[in-house]
């Protein structure tokens, strides 16, 4: 089955999430999620944290930030929760050698990456490899060239500079969660080099690794969707397998 299948994920008009949420063994799942609660749906939420996550939320300075994370979090769980037939708090995390979060059951045949930025999440989760997600909030900043010339490949950074405004900066952040979904699908950090990874570029040619460090057969082995959960925002899905089906989804209403 080719990679490029039909780009069901483009639609702003993402559907309610069906009865049964684990992800068939083909299959990667993508839920998106409001995170612009009520402090008290943030405060109910909270009660699936663990108290690690809970003294990680006190860390927050920004209240906003504070409780994206706690709602966030808390999805998680829930979702975890539904798929593995346990209670919330009862799922247990670790981590890779690398420190990407991960469960903390070696046999549970499921492998996770959430996201979140102003106001909206994103939750990938499939039974075939590790996955990574990323989405961005499209905004206007300051120096969104300066940022491309230090993170991003030259071909990369002239193909955006030859752009009008409001095009650079939708394609700014179209490449910018490319590369960091495939990032968190190798459980890489920043400290890897954005630079080091050259993804697709042009509206006209289907998201795909270019080449890792130079290395195009290695690009290969990795798929990359792109992802519009709703107006306004981009995203990008990454994992080392090309056979399967990909399906996006509201998160369901757990409370």
């Amino acid at each position: 089955m080719s990679a490029r299948l039909p780009m069901t994920a483009i639609s702003h008009d993402w559907p309610a999430a069906p009865a049964r949420l684990k992800p068939a063994a083909d299959e990667v799942h993508v839920w998106s999620a409001a995170l612009d609660r009520s402090p008290a749906e943030a405060a109910d939420l909270s009660r699936y944290l663990s108290q690690e996550e809970r003294d990680r939320a006190a860390r927050f300075r920004h209240a906003g930030a504070r409780s994206e994370f706690i709602i966030a979090r808390a999805l998680l769980r829930l979702l975890l929760g539904e798929c593995l037939g346990l209670e919330p708090r009862r799922v247990q995390f670790s981590q890779t050698s690398r420190g990407k979060p991960r469960l903390a059951d070696s046999e549970a045949p499921l492998c996770f990456n959430v996201s979140h930025s102003h106001g909206m999440a994103l939750f990938a989760l499939t039974g075939r490899c590790e996955v990574g997600v990323d989405v961005e909030r499209i905004r206007p900043f300051s120096d969104e060239m300066g940022l491309a010339d230090r993170f991003f490949t030259p071909r990369e950074a002239a193909a955006l500079r030859a752009l009008d405004t409001p095009r650079r900066l939708e394609t700014f952040f179209r490449l910018w969660t490319r590369k960091e979904a495939y990032l968190k699908a190798h459980g890489l950090g920043l400290s890897f080099g954005l630079e080091r990874v050259e993804v697709s570029h042009t509206e006209d040619d289907p998201a795909h690794v270019v080449h890792i460090d130079g290395d195009h057969e290695a690009a290969t082995a990795w798929s990359l969707r792109t992802l519009a959960p709703a107006s306004g925002y981009v995203g990008a899905l990454a994992l080392q397998a090309h056979d399967y089906r990909l399906f996006c989804w509201r998160l369901p209403d757990f409370s």
